[in-house]
């Protein structure tokens, strides 16, 4: 199945460790009970339309980045090393 939700919905709903976030939100299959980011598929072409049509989108979402893996005390992924 193929649902379209923000890249922060879906951090915020993986994160919560309150919640069975093995399972999808929105038609309740099961994601993957070890790690649920492997299997999940970023829509290029819809994010490129949003940070076109939302000014300082693109900004604001790697500031969001920065600050989670900070806060989290993780390293920085290759596409945020540098910014």
């Amino acid at each position: 199945f193929l649902f379209q939700v923000s890249k922060t919905c879906i951090a915020a709903y993986l994160d919560n460790d309150e919640e069975d976030n093995t399972r999808c939100p929105k038609c309740d299959s099961v994601i993957d009970h070890v790690n649920p980011w492997r299997v999940l598929v970023f829509d290029r072409t819809l994010q490129s339309i949003a940070y076109k049509l939302v000014p300082d989108l693109y900004k604001e979402e790697i500031e969001r980045q920065i600050a989670y893996y900070k806060e989290r005390d993780l390293p920085y992924p290759p596409s945020l090393v540098g910014k």
